[in-house]
């Protein structure tokens, strides 16, 4: 199954995520129609569709809630952000701002068991890799605490080396230190 969470910003946490696509029965023809489903991750997609492969008995649900272009501080939360010094979202404008996205994307499905997390995001953070080190570790432990999974496994594609400083890299890499995290390179 399938579901599409709308590309939403809200300054306090949201009880209910804004859908583009409630779920519905996946299907490559299905996540092409970007009238039902507006943008669908083909990262989670493609790994639903491997998963299923391994375990066909296993009912899944995928939950695509992205937003091209991002900055990691959008979608962590307040509590977060303040794990962090100097954790602002520099020079963002809306709706690119501070906890804004995880309020209305991310906050809503708390009450979901999830499973695991895909995670794909870092170029506008290029920028700042000593800072993202610890933005996104944060986002990670926060996540876990937010969804009540203390070892909710993440995982994330690293950046690729084309026009990333490999700071950036490592960066991301810094996350491996927490336990159930794995990493994808591209």
């Amino acid at each position: 199954r399938l579901l599409t969470v709308s590309r939403k910003v809200s300054p306090t946490p949201a009880n209910d995520a804004a859908l583009d696509q409630q779920w519905t029965v996946s299907s490559s023809s299905a996540v092409n129609n970007k009238e039902a489903f507006g943008i669908f991750s083909a990262e989670c997609f493609l790994t639903g569709r491997k998963l299923l492969q391994m375990r066909p008995t296993v009912p899944i649900g995928l939950i695509s809630s992205c937003w091209s272009g991002s900055m990691i501080q959008p979608w962590m939360s307040a509590v977060a952000l303040a794990a962090c010094p100097g954790a602002k979202a520099k020079g963002s404008a809306a709706p690119f701002q501070d906890s804004m996205m995880f309020n209305a994307m991310i906050a809503p499905l708390r009450k979901l068991k999830l499973a695991g997390v895909l995670w794909h995001q870092g170029e506008e953070n290029a920028g700042n890799p000593v800072e993202y080190k610890c933005f996104f570790k944060s986002l990670i432990t926060d996540w876990r605490t937010t969804f009540g999974l203390p070892e909710l496994p993440f995982s994330f594609v690293q950046l690729q080396p084309c026009g990333i400083p490999p700071a950036q890299r490592y960066a991301q890499a810094a996350a491996l230190e927490l336990k159930n995290v794995r990493m994808a390179t591209a």
